[in-house]
Order: C-alpha cells, then structure tokens, then sequence
C-alpha cells in the first residue's frame, strides 16, 4: 500500500504545473502566447500583427506606436467590435487576428504598447515592445 501512495505522488509529480487545472478553474495563457505578436519591415512601414485564441481580446484605445527617440507615430487599425467594458465604458476591441500599419520612414526602430484580456474575467497589464527591422519577427 505505501508503494503504491509513492507511486501516485510521483506520477503527480512529473505532471507539469502548466498542465494542471483544478475543476472550475480557467488556465489563463502568459501575455506573449495570449497575444502573439509579429512584425515585417518593409521600405518605410511596418506592419504589426497579433493572432489571439479565441477568449482573448485587445484594446483599441491602448494601442500607441512611438519611434525608439520618442516621436508619436501615425498608425492605422480597422474598425474594432464594439464593446460595453465594465472600467473603460464603451470600447472597441480585437478578436482573432489583428494587424496595425504604420509609416517608419527614417525610424530605426518603434515602441509599441498594448493591452488585452481573457474572456475568463483577467487583464493583462498593459505592455510594451521595441521592434525594429533588423529584428522583425515574421
């Protein structure tokens, strides 16, 4: 009998606590699988996309793009769905697949900043990444 407890401890144990989910519970992804972010340089643009499982979502109204020496940048999304949030009131946000264009002429590189959600009720801190085209990410 002792053997066999031993046994289920250690098969518990090579379980990895990623994998585990209690009932009831939601596992809830890290920031960069929630949103997985990828860029491509071309000429003077940049294109940024985020794929997203489904139950995650981004912000419209947290997107900002600056060049690495600080300068506000000009970028353009398409229209998000509308959305009744329950801290920001009415917002447009991003399902699925999302990909922001912007002009880079003469920039080494950018800062963009973002924030999403999970459906499950959790909100990722807002975040921020520096690209640039020596290092694009497609």
């Amino acid at each position: 009998m002792k053997n066999c407890c031993y046994l289920i401890l250690l098969s518990l144990l090579a379980v990895p606590a990623s994998a585990l989910e209690l009932p009831g519970q939601v596992r809830i992804l890290p920031v960069d699988q929630a949103f997985r972010l990828t860029s491509y340089w071309q000429n003077d643009r940049v294109l940024v996309r985020w794929q997203m499982p489904p139950g995650y979502y981004l912000y419209r109204h947290a997107f900002a793009l600056s060049s690495t020496d600080g300068d506000e940048l000009v970028f353009r999304l398409p229209a998000g769905q509308p959305a009744r949030d329950e801290h920001f009131g009415d917002v447009e946000i991003y399902f699925d697949d999302l990909t922001l264009e912007a002009g880079v002429a003469d920039v080494d590189g950018v800062l963009i900043r973002y924030q999403g959600c999970a459906d499950a009720g959790y909100c990722y801190p807002p975040q921020q990444r520096r690209l640039s085209a020596e290092e694009s990410l497609y």
